[in-house]
């Protein structure tokens, strides 16, 4: 018997250096926005879709410029939404124009303000991008 416990022994040692070695939970990670989150980003496959984000978060839509109507035409919004809950960045334009490749894309970057759903649209006249945003 005494053989036995001096395996079991053996055995519990590792056990218990690996619980030492456990992450904590001061340990969170912190993302490139100096937030323990990543900002959300989404494009044209996201459309129709409903999203969550917290008050203060920074989410960016990026959709392509449309090419076939000779030239990066951009999107605009056509529904924007309640500024007491989502507030509107200046969005920017990234390729496309004049010496520059074809295939640029607009940039939008929004923020949650307050707690509250409302819904963002766009079009760029060719196609319709809809989002509906719940902040809390």
């Amino acid at each position: 018997m005494r053989r036995r416990r001096s395996s079991l022994s053996f055995l519990l040692v590792p056990v218990f250096l690996l619980v030492g070695c456990a992450p904590t939970s001061s340990s969170t990670p912190v993302f490139p926005s100096g937030q323990n989150r990543a900002e959300l980003q989404l494009d044209l496959s996201d459309d129709n879709r409903t999203i969550g984000v917290a008050v203060g978060a920074l989410f960016t839509v990026t959709l392509p410029e449309d090419e076939g109507a000779g030239g990066g035409v951009q999107w605009r919004i056509t529904a924007a939404p309640d500024p007491d809950i989502v507030r509107i960045r200046p969005a920017r334009s990234m390729g496309g124009g004049p010496g520059v490749e074809p295939g640029g894309q607009d940039l939008w970057t929004f923020q949650g303000a307050g707690p509250g759903t409302t819904t963002l649209e766009m079009t760029n006249g060719a196609q319709t991008f809809r989002l509906i945003i719940s902040v809390t």
